[in-house]
């Protein structure tokens, strides 16, 4: 008999003293990640395919938030100065003021958060660190500058200088008014997947956003507003800025992030988007 696997790796991190590993309760958390995995090898079944609303866990959002708010913002990318990266931010300074994705979406760059992830007081040009708004309500409100890039937008820096060029730092979501439980009542008449992590992402278009990723950990059917059966052999293949402007709802709850798919830190919430492209996973 053909044995099968399931993994399902935790992340947690913030800076702080033992009181934050003691606050994780990881007993806890690996129960219930153990519950999931057991489920998902008993009761697994066929996924549907083409357009899904799908409730998205922290670890998707993250990689979303990465390079659709992250890297594009970066103000040097835009000025395409970095050789091997120029062409790869969809935004300019025309989009500036102008609504790129959902209302529902404001995110901020903002390394003086503290106890999380990537919380710093200075950048490597010494310059204090600040709060720096990217979207707001879904309109594009800023860049973020080293010195240099910022002299050429005729802007301060904020803060975002890395040994080489400026990089964001730490990319937080407002929250929104849904629980984790709302969202997922929210099925109306099509099918609802929680997907609720995703591993392989992979870009055919990094200035469009246009990628492929293989969900993993628990791919879920939604019914009557509950977890229903687990699903796998599916593969997400969409376009990251997609992702934001079709989301029509964010959860209350947050949480950070950050792992080898997800460089920069990211505090945010589950997000409910519609009609994502899935396809099996061998296409």
């Amino acid at each position: 008999m053909k044995k099968q696997i399931e993994h399902g790796p935790i992340h947690k991190g913030a800076s702080g003293g033992w009181e934050i590993v003691f606050d994780w309760d990881l007993g806890r958390i690996v129960e219930k990640e153990v519950e999931i995995l057991s489920k998902i090898l008993r009761e697994r079944r066929e996924p549907p395919k083409g357009f899904i609303d799908c409730v998205i866990g922290i670890n998707i959002t993250g990689i979303a938030s990465h390079e659709n708010c992250g890297h594009p913002s970066e103000a040097d990318r835009i000025l395409g100065r970095e050789g091997a990266q120029a062409g790869e931010s969809f935004l300019n300074r025309e989009m500036w003021g102008q609504r790129i994705v959902s209302e529902e979406v404001t995110i901020v760059d903002d390394p003086t958060l503290e106890g999380s992830f990537g919380f710093y007081l200075f950048d490597d040009e010494g310059a204090p660190t600040q709060k720096t708004m990217i979207i707001e309500r879904g309109v594009l409100k800023g860049f973020i500058h080293n010195t240099s890039t910022a002299k050429r937008y005729n802007a301060k820096t904020t803060g975002n200088a890395g040994i080489i060029s400026q990089r964001s730092s730490n990319l937080v979501f407002e929250p929104g008014d849904y629980s984790f439980e709302e969202l997922l009542s929210e099925t109306g008449d099509n099918p609802m997947l929680y997907i609720t992590s995703s591993r392989y992402t992979r870009f055919t278009n990094r200035a469009e956003g246009t990628f492929s990723s293989i969900p993993r950990d628990g791919v879920f059917l939604i019914k009557n507003g509950e977890l229903w059966k687990p699903v796998r052999g599916l593969r997400i293949s969409d376009n990251m800025l997609n992702i934001f402007k079709n989301t029509v709802g964010l959860s209350k709850e947050r949480q950070q992030i950050k792992w080898w798919e997800v460089t920069t830190p990211t505090v945010s919430p589950f997000f409910l988007v519609r009609n994502c492209l899935m396809t099996r996973a061998t296409q």
